[in-house]
């Protein structure tokens, strides 16, 4: 299976800091937005699995779904992406 994957950014009318995408897999199109963490997450590689480097810092994260109903509404993400950062804004 070789389905060709793009991303096309979409600027528009909407709420502010929004960032509407459509994610185009073979010929279907799925509704995304690039919303914002509440913090920022550090990625890490390991080439042996005891050693660990840090290859970069997400800021950002793009949530695609099936349709826009199921999207977050708002510019940033109020959970993180674990059990234990849910609402760590407000805490």
């Amino acid at each position: 299976c070789s389905a060709q994957v793009n991303t096309v950014w979409r600027h528009g009318a909407g709420i502010e800091g929004v960032r509407p995408a459509w994610l185009r897999i073979g010929e279907r199109e799925f509704p995304g937005r690039l919303i914002r963490m509440p913090t920022v997450i550090e990625t890490h590689k390991s080439l042996d699995g005891t050693t660990f480097y840090k290859t970069g810092m997400v800021g950002q994260v793009l949530v695609v779904a099936h349709d826009e109903a199921a999207l977050p509404v708002g510019a940033e993400h109020v959970d993180g992406l674990t059990p234990p950062a849910a609402n760590v804004r407000r805490r």
